[in-house]
Protein backbone atom coordinates (compact mmCIF):
# COMPACT_ATOMS: atom_id res chain seq x y z
CA UNK A 1 0.00 0.00 0.00
CA UNK A 2 0.79 3.57 -0.77
CA UNK A 3 2.17 6.00 1.42
CA UNK A 4 -0.52 9.07 1.37
CA UNK A 5 1.00 11.98 -0.42
CA UNK A 6 1.89 14.90 2.04
CA UNK A 7 -0.82 17.93 2.10
CA UNK A 8 0.16 20.88 0.44
CA UNK A 9 1.08 23.63 2.73
CA UNK A 10 -1.07 27.06 3.45
CA UNK A 11 -1.01 29.69 1.64
CA UNK A 12 0.26 33.03 3.53
CA UNK A 13 -1.90 35.06 5.22
CA UNK A 14 -3.31 38.57 2.81
CA UNK A 15 -2.40 42.04 3.84
CA UNK A 16 -0.39 43.15 5.84
CA UNK A 17 3.00 41.84 5.54
CA UNK A 18 2.08 38.03 4.00
CA UNK A 19 2.49 34.94 6.15
CA UNK A 20 5.27 32.59 4.45
CA UNK A 21 3.96 29.37 2.96
CA UNK A 22 2.88 26.70 4.83
CA UNK A 23 5.43 23.63 4.70
CA UNK A 24 4.44 20.79 2.67
CA UNK A 25 3.01 18.01 4.96
CA UNK A 26 5.31 14.83 5.76
CA UNK A 27 3.67 11.43 3.71
CA UNK A 28 2.31 8.88 5.48
CA UNK A 29 4.18 5.84 5.81
CA UNK A 30 3.32 2.88 3.52
CA UNK A 31 3.06 -0.67 3.91
CA UNK A 32 4.20 -1.46 0.97
CA UNK A 33 4.58 0.40 -2.50
CA UNK A 34 6.26 3.56 -2.76
CA UNK A 35 6.36 6.56 -0.70
CA UNK A 36 3.94 9.54 -0.67
CA UNK A 37 5.14 12.81 -2.43
CA UNK A 38 5.57 15.55 -0.20
CA UNK A 39 3.28 18.34 -0.73
CA UNK A 40 3.23 21.36 -2.61
CA UNK A 41 4.97 24.12 -0.48
CA UNK A 42 2.25 27.15 -0.01
CA UNK A 43 1.98 30.21 -1.75
CA UNK A 44 3.61 33.32 -0.60
CA UNK A 45 1.57 36.18 1.36
CA UNK A 46 0.08 38.95 -1.41
CA UNK A 47 0.37 42.69 0.42
CA UNK A 48 2.60 44.36 2.62
CA UNK A 49 5.95 42.90 2.79
CA UNK A 50 4.74 39.58 1.63
CA UNK A 51 6.25 36.21 2.85
CA UNK A 52 8.36 33.94 1.28
CA UNK A 53 7.06 30.63 -0.38
CA UNK A 54 6.72 27.86 1.68
CA UNK A 55 9.47 25.07 1.30
CA UNK A 56 8.09 21.92 0.05
CA UNK A 57 7.32 19.06 2.08
CA UNK A 58 9.81 15.96 2.43
CA UNK A 59 8.67 12.78 0.84
CA UNK A 60 8.39 9.98 3.96
CA UNK A 61 9.79 6.44 3.69
CA UNK A 62 8.03 3.34 2.54
CA UNK A 63 9.51 -0.04 1.67
CA UNK A 64 10.48 0.72 -2.06
CA UNK A 65 10.68 3.64 -3.72
CA UNK A 66 11.91 7.08 -1.77
CA UNK A 67 8.66 9.97 -2.14
CA UNK A 68 9.08 12.94 -4.80
CA UNK A 69 10.06 15.93 -2.55
CA UNK A 70 7.32 18.53 -3.15
CA UNK A 71 7.71 21.73 -5.65
CA UNK A 72 8.87 24.85 -4.05
CA UNK A 73 5.98 26.84 -3.10
CA UNK A 74 4.85 29.90 -5.51
CA UNK A 75 6.29 33.25 -5.01
CA UNK A 76 4.60 35.84 -2.90
CA UNK A 77 3.41 38.95 -4.64
CA UNK A 78 6.98 40.36 -3.73
CA UNK A 79 8.46 37.18 -1.51
CA UNK A 80 11.24 34.85 -2.23
CA UNK A 81 10.33 31.85 -4.26
CA UNK A 82 10.07 29.12 -1.73
CA UNK A 83 12.64 26.38 -1.82
CA UNK A 84 12.32 22.96 -3.74
CA UNK A 85 11.48 20.19 -1.49
CA UNK A 86 13.53 17.64 0.36
CA UNK A 87 13.13 14.32 -1.93
CA UNK A 88 11.65 10.92 -0.10
CA UNK A 89 14.04 8.10 0.55
CA UNK A 90 13.26 4.50 0.28
CA UNK A 91 13.20 2.11 3.20
CA UNK A 92 12.66 -1.63 1.35
CA UNK A 93 15.11 -4.03 1.35
CA UNK A 94 16.69 -2.82 -2.09
CA UNK A 95 17.83 0.87 -1.95
CA UNK A 96 14.93 3.33 -3.00
CA UNK A 97 15.16 5.07 -6.40
CA UNK A 98 16.20 8.96 -5.79
CA UNK A 99 13.47 11.20 -5.14
CA UNK A 100 13.12 13.79 -7.58
CA UNK A 101 14.71 17.44 -6.45
CA UNK A 102 11.66 19.64 -5.72
CA UNK A 103 10.76 21.85 -8.68
CA UNK A 104 13.17 24.92 -8.92
CA UNK A 105 11.84 28.17 -8.63
CA UNK A 106 13.39 29.75 -11.19
CA UNK A 107 12.58 33.55 -10.92
CA UNK A 108 12.02 35.91 -7.94
CA UNK A 109 8.58 37.25 -6.65
CA UNK A 110 6.84 40.23 -8.41
CA UNK A 111 7.24 43.10 -6.98
CA UNK A 112 4.99 43.97 -4.59
CA UNK A 113 2.00 46.46 -5.13
CA UNK A 114 2.70 50.25 -4.87
CA UNK A 115 2.09 51.91 -1.80
CA UNK A 116 -1.12 54.35 -1.48
CA UNK A 117 -0.83 57.59 -3.02
CA UNK A 118 0.00 59.87 -0.76
CA UNK A 119 -2.22 62.22 1.62
CA UNK A 120 -3.53 64.96 -0.95
CA UNK A 121 -3.32 68.23 -0.23
CA UNK A 122 -7.07 69.71 0.71
CA UNK A 123 -8.47 71.65 -2.01
CA UNK A 124 -10.18 74.76 -1.56
CA UNK A 125 -8.10 75.92 1.56
CA UNK A 126 -6.92 79.66 2.17
CA UNK A 127 -3.70 79.14 1.89
CA UNK A 128 -2.57 82.79 2.30
CA UNK A 129 -4.72 86.20 3.79
CA UNK A 130 -2.61 89.38 2.24
CA UNK A 131 -3.23 92.88 4.06
CA UNK A 132 -4.01 95.65 1.08
CA UNK A 133 -5.44 99.06 1.55
CA UNK A 134 -9.08 99.72 2.77
CA UNK A 135 -12.08 98.10 1.17
CA UNK A 136 -10.96 96.26 -1.34
CA UNK A 137 -13.84 95.22 -3.76
CA UNK A 138 -12.55 94.51 -7.50
CA UNK A 139 -9.34 91.89 -8.61
CA UNK A 140 -7.58 90.95 -11.65
CA UNK A 141 -4.86 88.70 -12.12
CA UNK A 142 -2.32 89.01 -15.29
CA UNK A 143 -2.10 86.76 -17.87
CA UNK A 144 1.24 85.38 -16.73
CA UNK A 145 -0.65 84.51 -13.04
CA UNK A 146 2.76 86.74 -11.25
CA UNK A 147 0.54 89.43 -10.74
CA UNK A 148 -2.74 90.36 -9.04
CA UNK A 149 -4.23 93.49 -8.98
CA UNK A 150 -6.78 95.03 -6.11
CA UNK A 151 -8.24 98.04 -6.26
CA UNK A 152 -8.69 99.14 -2.85
CA UNK A 153 -12.47 101.62 -2.73
CA UNK A 154 -11.74 103.81 0.21
CA UNK A 155 -7.74 104.03 -0.29
CA UNK A 156 -7.92 105.49 -3.89
CA UNK A 157 -5.31 102.88 -4.67
CA UNK A 158 -4.50 99.73 -6.31
CA UNK A 159 -2.66 97.14 -5.08
CA UNK A 160 -0.01 94.92 -7.23
CA UNK A 161 0.50 91.41 -5.37
CA UNK A 162 3.13 88.84 -6.08
CA UNK A 163 1.45 85.67 -6.64
CA UNK A 164 4.54 83.81 -5.81
CA UNK A 165 5.20 85.95 -2.43
CA UNK A 166 1.79 86.59 -1.88
CA UNK A 167 3.49 90.06 -0.86
CA UNK A 168 2.05 93.64 -2.29
CA UNK A 169 4.46 94.79 -4.10
CA UNK A 170 3.69 97.74 -5.55
CA UNK A 171 0.54 100.64 -4.41
CA UNK A 172 -0.86 102.86 -7.93
CA UNK A 173 -2.59 105.87 -6.90
CA UNK A 174 -5.60 106.10 -8.88
CA UNK A 175 -8.66 108.14 -9.22
CA UNK A 176 -11.28 108.37 -6.33
CA UNK A 177 -13.39 105.09 -5.08
CA UNK A 178 -11.60 102.99 -7.77
CA UNK A 179 -14.19 100.04 -7.98
CA UNK A 180 -12.89 97.99 -10.98
CA UNK A 181 -10.06 96.65 -12.86
CA UNK A 182 -9.40 94.38 -15.69
CA UNK A 183 -5.88 93.63 -17.51
CA UNK A 184 -5.56 93.83 -21.05
CA UNK A 185 -4.54 90.39 -22.84
CA UNK A 186 -0.92 91.71 -23.05
CA UNK A 187 -0.60 92.04 -19.55
CA UNK A 188 0.39 95.52 -20.43
CA UNK A 189 -1.72 98.04 -18.93
CA UNK A 190 -4.38 97.96 -16.24
CA UNK A 191 -7.99 99.47 -16.41
CA UNK A 192 -9.17 101.03 -13.38
CA UNK A 193 -13.12 102.52 -12.69
CA UNK A 194 -13.47 105.38 -10.38
CA UNK A 195 -16.91 105.93 -9.04
CA UNK A 196 -16.55 109.27 -8.06
CA UNK A 197 -14.15 110.54 -10.04
CA UNK A 198 -15.35 113.82 -11.73
CA UNK A 199 -18.73 113.06 -10.27
CA UNK A 200 -21.25 114.63 -10.88
CA UNK A 201 -20.32 115.13 -14.34
CA UNK A 202 -19.33 111.48 -14.89
CA UNK A 203 -16.69 108.68 -13.82
CA UNK A 204 -13.04 108.28 -14.68
CA UNK A 205 -11.23 105.68 -16.04
CA UNK A 206 -7.47 105.25 -14.41
CA UNK A 207 -5.23 103.58 -17.51
CA UNK A 208 -1.83 101.97 -15.91
CA UNK A 209 1.35 101.02 -17.76
CA UNK A 210 2.24 97.89 -15.99
CA UNK A 211 5.61 98.20 -17.59
CA UNK A 212 6.75 101.91 -16.33
CA UNK A 213 4.02 102.15 -13.76
CA UNK A 214 3.29 105.64 -15.29
CA UNK A 215 -0.55 106.23 -15.79
CA UNK A 216 -2.29 108.44 -18.80
CA UNK A 217 -5.00 111.32 -17.94
CA UNK A 218 -8.01 109.03 -16.99
CA UNK A 219 -11.02 108.77 -19.43
CA UNK A 220 -14.13 110.35 -18.56
CA UNK A 221 -17.13 107.51 -19.11
CA UNK A 222 -20.74 107.74 -17.38
CA UNK A 223 -22.24 108.47 -13.89
CA UNK A 224 -20.82 105.47 -11.05
CA UNK A 225 -18.76 103.30 -13.46
CA UNK A 226 -18.31 99.89 -11.65
CA UNK A 227 -17.40 96.67 -13.98
CA UNK A 228 -14.97 96.83 -16.79
CA UNK A 229 -13.68 94.08 -19.24
CA UNK A 230 -11.49 93.96 -21.90
CA UNK A 231 -12.27 91.90 -25.30
CA UNK A 232 -10.07 88.77 -26.20
CA UNK A 233 -8.40 91.02 -28.79
CA UNK A 234 -7.68 93.75 -26.30
CA UNK A 235 -8.74 96.31 -28.54
CA UNK A 236 -11.51 97.40 -26.67
CA UNK A 237 -13.02 98.27 -23.30
CA UNK A 238 -16.78 98.08 -21.84
CA UNK A 239 -17.68 99.97 -18.89
CA UNK A 240 -20.93 99.59 -17.14
CA UNK A 241 -22.20 102.98 -15.54
CA UNK A 242 -24.65 102.27 -13.04
CA UNK A 243 -25.99 105.76 -12.65
CA UNK A 244 -26.08 106.26 -16.27
CA UNK A 245 -27.74 102.48 -17.41
CA UNK A 246 -25.53 102.72 -20.72
CA UNK A 247 -22.22 101.42 -21.19
CA UNK A 248 -19.02 103.38 -22.16
CA UNK A 249 -17.10 101.64 -24.78
CA UNK A 250 -13.36 102.84 -24.98
CA UNK A 251 -11.02 102.65 -28.32
CA UNK A 252 -8.00 100.70 -26.43
CA UNK A 253 -5.53 102.16 -29.34
CA UNK A 254 -6.56 106.22 -28.48
CA UNK A 255 -7.78 105.83 -25.00
CA UNK A 256 -11.08 107.22 -26.11
CA UNK A 257 -15.09 106.55 -25.66
CA UNK A 258 -16.00 105.64 -28.89
CA UNK A 259 -19.97 104.81 -28.33
CA UNK A 260 -22.23 104.72 -25.44
CA UNK A 261 -24.67 102.09 -25.35
CA UNK A 262 -28.22 102.31 -23.11
CA UNK A 263 -29.10 99.23 -21.67
CA UNK A 264 -31.43 98.68 -18.71
CA UNK A 265 -31.35 100.48 -15.12
CA UNK A 266 -28.49 100.19 -12.87
CA UNK A 267 -25.83 97.83 -15.05
CA UNK A 268 -23.06 96.60 -12.86
CA UNK A 269 -21.51 93.60 -14.34
CA UNK A 270 -19.96 93.01 -17.78
CA UNK A 271 -17.74 90.30 -18.96
CA UNK A 272 -16.87 89.23 -23.08
CA UNK A 273 -17.51 85.99 -23.95
CA UNK A 274 -14.18 83.61 -25.48
CA UNK A 275 -15.07 84.60 -29.08
CA UNK A 276 -15.27 88.62 -28.64
CA UNK A 277 -18.24 88.65 -30.34
CA UNK A 278 -20.97 89.20 -27.46
CA UNK A 279 -20.70 91.24 -24.24
CA UNK A 280 -23.41 90.25 -21.15
CA UNK A 281 -24.25 93.15 -18.85
CA UNK A 282 -25.74 93.08 -15.77
CA UNK A 283 -29.24 95.27 -14.95
CA UNK A 284 -29.79 95.06 -10.99
CA UNK A 285 -32.22 97.33 -11.13
CA UNK A 286 -34.21 95.88 -14.08
CA UNK A 287 -33.46 92.05 -13.69
CA UNK A 288 -31.67 91.47 -17.09
CA UNK A 289 -29.06 90.91 -18.64
CA UNK A 290 -28.87 93.40 -21.83
CA UNK A 291 -27.03 91.05 -24.83
CA UNK A 292 -24.45 93.54 -26.63
CA UNK A 293 -23.42 92.64 -29.99
CA UNK A 294 -19.91 93.67 -29.66
CA UNK A 295 -19.42 93.53 -33.52
CA UNK A 296 -22.31 96.58 -34.37
CA UNK A 297 -22.40 98.15 -30.52
CA UNK A 298 -25.97 97.75 -30.10
CA UNK A 299 -28.20 95.48 -27.53
CA UNK A 300 -29.25 92.34 -29.56
CA UNK A 301 -31.40 90.42 -26.59
CA UNK A 302 -32.45 91.54 -23.41
CA UNK A 303 -32.35 88.51 -20.82
CA UNK A 304 -35.09 88.74 -17.64
CA UNK A 305 -36.04 86.30 -14.52
CA UNK A 306 -33.00 87.70 -12.43
CA UNK A 307 -32.58 88.95 -8.96
CA UNK A 308 -30.83 92.22 -8.96
CA UNK A 309 -28.00 90.33 -11.06
CA UNK A 310 -24.56 91.34 -10.50
CA UNK A 311 -21.53 89.25 -11.74
CA UNK A 312 -20.98 87.73 -14.78
CA UNK A 313 -18.98 85.40 -16.46
CA UNK A 314 -18.69 82.88 -19.27
CA UNK A 315 -17.17 79.49 -19.76
CA UNK A 316 -14.31 78.66 -21.74
CA UNK A 317 -16.37 77.33 -24.51
CA UNK A 318 -18.87 80.43 -24.68
CA UNK A 319 -22.00 78.17 -24.37
CA UNK A 320 -22.68 79.39 -20.59
CA UNK A 321 -23.22 82.59 -18.91
CA UNK A 322 -23.35 82.41 -14.95
CA UNK A 323 -24.93 85.48 -13.29
CA UNK A 324 -25.29 86.02 -9.82
CA UNK A 325 -28.44 87.08 -8.12
CA UNK A 326 -27.49 89.52 -5.54
CA UNK A 327 -30.90 89.33 -3.67
CA UNK A 328 -31.82 85.90 -4.75
CA UNK A 329 -28.81 83.99 -3.13
CA UNK A 330 -28.37 82.53 -6.05
CA UNK A 331 -26.59 81.62 -9.78
CA UNK A 332 -28.59 81.89 -12.83
CA UNK A 333 -27.44 79.80 -15.94
CA UNK A 334 -27.54 81.49 -19.40
CA UNK A 335 -27.51 78.62 -22.88
CA UNK A 336 -25.89 81.41 -24.82
CA UNK A 337 -26.78 79.73 -27.89
CA UNK A 338 -30.34 80.10 -27.27
CA UNK A 339 -30.36 83.21 -24.76
CA UNK A 340 -32.58 81.31 -22.52
CA UNK A 341 -32.39 80.43 -18.73
CA UNK A 342 -31.68 76.46 -18.25
CA UNK A 343 -32.24 74.42 -14.98
CA UNK A 344 -33.31 76.23 -11.35
CA UNK A 345 -30.89 79.05 -10.46
CA UNK A 346 -28.17 77.65 -8.13
CA UNK A 347 -28.78 78.34 -3.92
CA UNK A 348 -25.28 79.75 -2.69
CA UNK A 349 -24.36 82.18 0.06
CA UNK A 350 -26.41 85.08 1.61
CA UNK A 351 -25.70 88.16 -0.46
CA UNK A 352 -23.98 87.26 -3.82
CA UNK A 353 -21.81 89.63 -5.10
CA UNK A 354 -19.52 87.49 -7.70
CA UNK A 355 -18.61 84.81 -10.03
CA UNK A 356 -15.13 83.65 -11.41
CA UNK A 357 -15.08 80.61 -13.57
CA UNK A 358 -11.42 78.23 -13.52
CA UNK A 359 -10.06 77.46 -17.07
CA UNK A 360 -10.97 73.94 -17.72
CA UNK A 361 -14.80 75.03 -17.54
CA UNK A 362 -15.41 72.49 -14.05
CA UNK A 363 -15.97 74.95 -11.29
CA UNK A 364 -17.33 78.39 -10.52
CA UNK A 365 -16.58 80.52 -7.61
CA UNK A 366 -18.95 82.54 -6.11
CA UNK A 367 -18.50 85.47 -3.51
CA UNK A 368 -21.16 85.77 -0.56
CA UNK A 369 -20.69 89.12 0.85
CA UNK A 370 -23.19 88.66 3.92
CA UNK A 371 -21.57 85.32 4.78
CA UNK A 372 -17.72 85.60 4.78
CA UNK A 373 -17.90 82.48 2.14
CA UNK A 374 -17.08 81.27 -1.23
CA UNK A 375 -19.29 78.57 -2.99
CA UNK A 376 -17.83 76.52 -5.38
CA UNK A 377 -20.12 74.68 -7.98
CA UNK A 378 -19.37 71.65 -9.76
CA UNK A 379 -20.80 73.28 -13.23
CA UNK A 380 -21.34 69.61 -14.71
CA UNK A 381 -23.86 68.96 -11.86
CA UNK A 382 -24.88 72.57 -10.67
CA UNK A 383 -24.25 71.78 -6.90
CA UNK A 384 -22.64 73.49 -4.71
CA UNK A 385 -19.67 71.10 -3.89
CA UNK A 386 -18.06 73.04 -1.03
CA UNK A 387 -18.29 76.52 1.05
CA UNK A 388 -15.29 78.34 1.59
CA UNK A 389 -14.68 80.56 5.06
CA UNK A 390 -13.01 83.65 3.66
CA UNK A 391 -12.76 87.21 5.50
CA UNK A 392 -15.35 89.89 6.20
CA UNK A 393 -17.50 91.01 3.30
CA UNK A 394 -15.82 88.76 -0.06
CA UNK A 395 -16.67 90.89 -3.16
CA UNK A 396 -14.13 90.77 -5.98
CA UNK A 397 -12.80 87.11 -6.68
CA UNK A 398 -10.20 86.14 -9.77
CA UNK A 399 -9.29 82.72 -10.99
CA UNK A 400 -5.03 82.54 -12.12
CA UNK A 401 -5.17 81.31 -15.63
CA UNK A 402 -2.96 77.70 -14.27
CA UNK A 403 -6.59 77.18 -12.62
CA UNK A 404 -4.53 76.64 -9.22
CA UNK A 405 -5.40 79.63 -7.24
CA UNK A 406 -7.91 81.99 -6.71
CA UNK A 407 -7.61 85.58 -5.06
CA UNK A 408 -10.49 86.68 -3.05
CA UNK A 409 -11.22 90.65 -1.87
CA UNK A 410 -12.52 90.87 1.42
CA UNK A 411 -13.96 94.11 1.85
CA UNK A 412 -14.24 95.09 5.52
CA UNK A 413 -11.11 92.88 6.87
CA UNK A 414 -9.03 94.90 3.94
CA UNK A 415 -7.01 91.73 2.70
CA UNK A 416 -6.66 89.17 -0.18
CA UNK A 417 -7.27 85.27 0.35
CA UNK A 418 -5.74 83.32 -1.58
CA UNK A 419 -7.45 79.75 -2.10
CA UNK A 420 -5.51 76.71 -3.12
CA UNK A 421 -8.32 75.73 -5.91
CA UNK A 422 -6.29 72.69 -7.21
CA UNK A 423 -4.86 71.00 -4.59
CA UNK A 424 -2.47 67.81 -5.64
CA UNK A 425 -1.86 64.06 -4.24
CA UNK A 426 0.97 63.31 -2.92
CA UNK A 427 3.09 60.86 -3.97
CA UNK A 428 2.77 57.45 -4.39
CA UNK A 429 4.33 55.21 -2.15
CA UNK A 430 7.15 52.67 -3.59
CA UNK A 431 6.59 49.59 -5.08
CA UNK A 432 7.43 46.42 -3.12
CA UNK A 433 10.60 44.49 -4.04
CA UNK A 434 10.68 41.76 -6.03
CA UNK A 435 11.49 38.48 -4.36
CA UNK A 436 14.81 36.83 -4.86
CA UNK A 437 15.12 33.77 -6.69
CA UNK A 438 13.99 30.33 -5.59
CA UNK A 439 16.84 27.76 -5.05
CA UNK A 440 16.36 24.24 -6.74
CA UNK A 441 15.33 21.67 -4.07
CA UNK A 442 18.08 19.29 -2.93
CA UNK A 443 18.37 16.06 -5.16
CA UNK A 444 16.96 12.90 -3.21
CA UNK A 445 19.18 10.89 -1.35
CA UNK A 446 19.21 6.98 -2.16
CA UNK A 447 18.19 5.29 0.93
CA UNK A 448 20.63 2.29 1.79
CA UNK A 449 19.48 -1.20 1.72
CA UNK A 450 18.04 -2.54 4.61
CA UNK A 451 19.95 -5.75 5.92
CA UNK A 452 18.19 -9.02 4.39
CA UNK A 453 15.85 -10.54 6.70
CA UNK A 454 17.19 -14.08 7.16
CA UNK A 455 13.72 -14.72 8.88
CA UNK A 456 12.44 -15.83 5.54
Amino acid sequence: MAGGDGGNGGPGGGGGDGGAGGAGGTAAAGLTGVAGDGGNGGAGGDAGTPGDGGAGGAGDTSTLDGGVGGDGGDPGAAGSGGQGGAAGSGTGGVSGNTGAAGAPVTSGGNGGAGGLPGTADPANTVIATIGVGSMPGGVAVNPAGTLAYVTNFDSNTVSVIDTVTNDVVTTFGVGEYPFGVAVNPAGTFAYVTNNFENYPKGGTVSVINLGTGSQIRPIGVGDYPTGVAVNPAGTLAYVANSSSASVSVINLATNLVSETISVGSAPGGVAFNPAGTLAYVTNQASNTVSVIDAQTSTVSATIGGFASPGGVAFNPAGTRAYVVNLTGNSVSVINTVTGLLINVPIGVGDRPIAVAVNPAGTLAYVTNGFDGSVSVIDLATYAVIATIDVGDGPGGVAVNPAGTLAYVTNEFSNTVSVIDIAAGLGAGGAGGAGGSVGNDGPSGLSARPNPPDNTL
